[in-house]
């Protein structure tokens, strides 16, 4: 596949994952386990290191903000997986590929550099249901983003040449 066409891929893969995972976290909210959500929470703390939390004070568009920061946020992760799946081996289930690729997006971000910058408390200091909830929701994520997304090497739309290929004796 084109490198073009999968980056696309990948961003709709991923935008699509994010509102995947976005359904456990808004019920999460509904059933009072989380006060905030991690976006809103990045989000506000974003807005007031960069001084413009007084500019963006309705909560409505807080709430746009932050929800366009997660889409985005998702989608980029989308292309990256999109163009990492064109070298993983076709044998690993993309499923399982999706997955793992979004369990390190939480690890790197939950217990990495959200912490680091203080954008977030780390998973052992964040609110109780917190840790487990964002695993979940990343597992729904990696999920979807793999099943959307093509795995395996990308291939040229050219037959294979004879010495490639397998002959069973």
């Amino acid at each position: 596949m084109h490198l073009l066409r999968a980056a696309g891929r990948g961003a709709v893969a991923g935008t699509v994952a994010t509102l995947a995972m976005s359904v456990p976290m808004l019920a999460a909210s509904r059933l009072g386990l989380v006060r905030r959500q991690a976006p809103e929470q990045i989000t506000d703390r974003v807005l007031q290191r960069i001084g413009l939390a007084a500019d963006v004070q309705s909560g409505t568009a807080r709430d746009a903000l932050a929800a366009g920061n997660h889409l985005t946020f998702g989608a980029i992760g989308g292309v990256c997986f999109a163009l990492l799946a064109r070298r993983v081996p076709r044998s690993v289930p993309p499923v399982a590929a999706g997955i793992a690729y979004a369990l390190l997006i939480w690890t790197v971000s939950y217990a990495g550099w959200a912490p680091a910058l203080r954008l977030m408390p780390p998973p052992e200091e964040d609110e109780p249901a917190r840790p487990v909830l964002m695993v979940a929701a990343h597992v729904v994520y990696g999920a979807v983003l793999g099943a959307l997304t093509p795995a395996g090497p990308a291939t040229s739309g050219r037959a294979a040449p004879a010495e490639a290929i397998a002959v069973a004796p």
